[in-house]
C-alpha cells in the first residue's frame, strides 16, 4: 500500500510562486518607494524559503517494511531515498494527531539501543481517506504484535 500527497504539494508550490510573481509585479507596479521594494524583497525571500522546505512524503507499506520518504515535489529522481525504513515488527506503539489540515505522525520504535526512540513526521496535505488508510495500515501492523 502506498499513499503520498505528491499531487497536494505540486499544487501549493504552483500556488506559492504564482503568489509571490503577483505579489511582486503588483509592488513595482503600483508603488515607486524603495521601503516597498525591501519589503517585497523580504516577502519574495520568505516564499523561497516555504518553496524550498515544502516536501512530499510517501507512506508505504510492503511486506513486513514500513517506508516513509520525503522528497521535494521538483525533483525528477527515479528513486528517492527512504526517510525511514523500518521492519514492522519493530514499531511498538504510533500516534496520529491532526492540528490545522497538518497531521503528525509519531512512531514508537523498539530498539536494543534505546528504550524509548520516538520518531516523528510531519505528513501534510494528506486527506482524511488517507489518513484513516494510514491509521488502519498502523493499528493492523501493532495489534499483530499483541496477539
Amino acid at each position: 500500500m502506498k499513499i503520498t500527497n505528491y499531487g497536494f504539494t505540486r499544487c501549493l508550490v504552483c500556488a506559492v510562486i504564482l503568489f509571490t510573481f503577483l505579489l511582486s509585479s503588483a509592488v513595482v507596479f503600483i508603488s515607486h518607494e524603495s521601503t516597498s521594494f525591501i519589503i517585497i524583497a523580504a516577502i519574495c525571500a520568505a516564499m523561497i524559503f516555504l518553496i524550498w522546505r515544502i516536501q512530499s512524503v510517501t507512506y508505504e507499506v510492503s511486506g513486513s517494511c514500513l517506508t516513509i520518504r520525503k522528497y521535494h515535489p521538483f525533483t525528477f529522481k527515479k528513486f528517492y531515498h527512504p526517510y525511514i525504513e523500518l521492519p514492522q515488527s519493530s514499531i511498538c506503539n504510533y500516534k496520529v494527531s491532526t492540528y490545522y489540515g497538518i497531521t503528525k505522525l509519531t512512531l514508537r520504535i523498539n530498539t536494543s539501543r534505546k528504550k524509548d526512540f520516538k520518531i516523528t513526521v510531519y505528513l501534510l496535505g494528506f486527506s482524511n481517506s488517507q489518513n484513516k488508510k494510514i491509521k488502519s495500515s498502523l493499528q493492523m501492523i501493532t495489534a499483530g504484535h499483541h496477539q
